[in-house]
């Protein structure tokens, strides 16, 4: 690696000169931004405003020619054409702030999975976001799912050289908080003797998990929601049909809920004696607890590895038919790691009838851990997957 610059927020400042030049307001550009503003008041609204605004007006095209892989457009360049790669949008979104009085200025951040900046001051950055001072708030214009006050997990808790008034600084990206990035499954299998089963399943999610799941029933065309469904079945190696449920994906919330009546035909492979899951879980569909904890397989780590924030909870019930006898009943477990790790479940039977819930957060303060706290969590964290696959036994007398 080579670099012409001493320090990083000379690397900053440089970059951030083009765009001081070229957010000057104009008279157009203050007519603009005070049609997109009108009613807002405070910096948030208005940032909000135009945030909303840049996402629904002005595609992400990407254009590099020369010294257009860190130059931007001209802001009139920019309006005309309707498009821009991620400067042009950072560049338009602070020209139209500063046009009502807000301040925005440009960040340099890399998408890929690094989070420390490399020692010496080189271009190791490939994307480029706003840092709003008066609100001490990161946004990301190109990120045309997410709302505005949240940040995509590509650009969370990432270094970031940003080209503050008083010059160039190093910050952090705030990480996602678990309280916030939440799924919440709930779901009764009903099971007959011939091992067929009737699942009905409702999921809630917030934050980051929300935003993962409106990505995936985005692609769902409408009134093909039972081929959805088959095929994550087929996925789960399961066979079956059904149909799915939800509210129209509604891209300022970082919340969405989803539904689904599934019938299964091979649910026990053998109805006459074996093991279930007191939690039957469709594999397809990442919104369980083993689907949101990592791998942990591996003796050792010797780089860090991706542990993001989160908390998952499960609720369920089991109805087995008559015919069947109940021999065994996973008991309850609970389970802390100093490093942020909290799990918890419950189990309780009636009958024919297993109900219970479990319930894991990681609480982290960063979205990578370490090789030593790898090594660390390991075994709780295997504990826990191996609850997790803990089974009920059945026979049929």
């Amino acid at each position: 690696m080579l670099s012409s610059f001493k320090t990083h927020p000379q690397l900053i400042e440089a970059f951030g000169r083009a765009f001081e030049q070229k957010s000057a307001p104009t008279d157009a550009l203050e007519t603009l931004a005070a049609d997109i503003t009108r009613g807002a008041r405070t910096d948030a609204d208005k940032a909000r405003a135009v945030y909303d605004w840049l996402r629904k007006n002005i595609r992400y095209v990407a254009v590099y020619v020369g010294a257009g892989g860190w130059v931007p457009h001209d802001v009139d360049w920019i309006l005309k054409n309707r498009y821009g790669d991620c400067k042009d949008h950072v560049l338009l979104m602070q020209a139209l702030l500063r046009a009502v009085g807000v301040q925005a200025v440009p960040v340099l951040v890399h998408t890929a999975a690094e989070y420390e900046l490399p020692e010496l001051p080189v271009a190791r950055f490939n994307h480029a976001i706003v840092y709003l001072p008066t609100l001490q708030q990161f946004t990301d214009p190109t990120a045309t799912t997410i709302p505005f006050g949240a940040l995509p997990w590509a650009v969370s808790d990432k270094p970031v050289l940003v080209h503050l008034a008083s010059g160039g600084a190093l910050m952090r990206t705030p990480a996602f908080k678990p309280d916030e990035n939440r799924l919440l499954t709930k779901s009764v299998w009903r099971v007959d003797a011939q091992g067929h089963a009737q699942v009905e399943l409702a999921v809630q999610t917030e934050g980051a998990a929300a935003t993962e799941l409106q990505d995936q029933l985005a692609q769902i065309p409408p009134g093909m929601s039972g081929t959805a469904i088959q095929r994550i079945l087929q996925a789960s190696g399961l066979r079956g049909k059904g149909f799915a449920q939800y509210p129209a994906v509604q891209r300022e919330l970082q919340q969405q809920s989803f539904t689904a009546q599934v019938d299964i035909q091979n649910l026990l492979p053998n109805p006459q004696a074996g093991s279930l899951n007191p939690h039957p879980v469709v594999s397809g569909l990442p919104v369980y607890i083993l689907s949101n904890m990592g791998s942990y397989s591996a003796n050792q780590r010797d780089y860090a590895t991706l542990c993001t924030p989160i908390t998952v909870r499960e609720e369920f019930e089991l109805h087995l038919d008559k015919a069947f006898e109940l021999m065994r009943v996973p008991e309850g477990l609970a389970l802390a790691h100093e490093d942020g790790i909290a799990f918890r479940s419950a189990y309780q039977r009636d009958g024919q009838v297993v109900k219970g819930w479990r319930e894991f957060s990681a609480q982290q303060p960063r979205h990578v851990c370490s090789p030593e706290q790898y090594a660390s969590r390991k075994a709780v964290m295997n504990r826990i997957a191996q609850h997790l696959r803990s089974n009920l036994l059945f026979q049929q007398p």
